[in-house]
């Protein structure tokens, strides 16, 4: 689907907190939400609803909250959280020395490329669907957890969530090239982006979303998640994992779930 300027795809479980009360479990589905900003959030949310809130991984049982993909439809939507691109990453050993030669290699060469995706329908899939299209190549598809992939030798290249590339690239597991879309990140300040390598519809984002099992939570849920939006150091929080707040105008809870429905 098409949405804040950019292809927006995905959902997945990436963190879930629940409240002293299992039904009132409370649930952040799609791209990855930095350790900071989930502890940020688990207390503006814990101060609305007015109940202790906490990583599902830190509950007394110590089991995680269970939320498959499609699961949403379950869920009542509590508001939209931030945006995180996709970002052309490739194993440090491949020869392109920065973002021009990498893009000039795999038109030359993209039908030797070995480029690693999640499976079908996953965002990395499409990441790369998107790149083909606008270089007009076809790479070799590696079925694989990227990471994996390009740690082992197996892939060359894979688009990661921008959460997931930041931490790695600056680690030095991966080499980051290219940020799929209009502007660089915060995070990743010296690699260059899409429009600047001259692909400018090759533009890639996932969003993060707040749901709630419990009708009666959304409310206090949704208000929670605005303080925590107003909270400078919640923000840069984001910002340091590669996240962007979605805009003013995207944070109704209808404005949710539109971009559910869309989906």
């Amino acid at each position: 689907m098409r949405g804040f300027g950019a292809t927006v795809f995905g959902l997945g479980l990436v963190f879930a907190a629940q409240t002293a009360t299992a039904e009132r479990a409370l649930v952040v589905m799609g791209a990855m939400l930095p350790p900071t900003a989930i502890e940020k959030l688990a207390g503006h949310l814990g101060k609305a609803i007015g109940d202790t809130v906490k990583p599902a991984d830190a509950s007394a049982d110590g089991k995680r909250l269970q939320v498959q993909a499609g699961s949403a439809d379950s869920l009542s939507p509590a508001g939209l959280i931030a945006l995180a691109p996709m970002v052309l990453v490739a194993r440090p050993a491949l020869p392109a020395m920065d973002s021009a030669a990498l893009i000039a290699m795999l038109r030359k060469d993209g039908a030797s490329i070995r480029a690693a995706h999640a499976g079908k329908g996953s965002s990395s899939e499409h990441c790369l669907e998107l790149l083909q299209q606008q270089l007009a190549v076809a790479f070799i598809a590696v079925a694989s957890t990227p990471i994996a992939a390009l740690q082992s030798g197996q892939a060359d290249i894979a688009c990661l969530e921008a959460p997931l590339a930041v931490p790695l690239a600056q680690s030095g597991v991966v080499t980051a090239h290219v940020v799929a879309a209009e502007e660089r990140l915060q995070a990743l300040w010296d690699v260059t982006s899409a429009t600047e390598v001259g692909l400018p519809l090759f533009t890639a984002t996932t969003w993060l979303g707040l749901y709630t099992a419990d009708k009666a939570a959304e409310a206090p849920a949704h208000a929670g998640l605005q303080t925590f939006l107003a909270d400078e150091a919640a923000v840069q929080a984001l910002a340091d994992g590669g996240l962007t707040p979605v805009p003013l105008t995207h944070r109704t809870i209808d404005a949710h779930q539109a971009i559910v429905t869309k989906n």
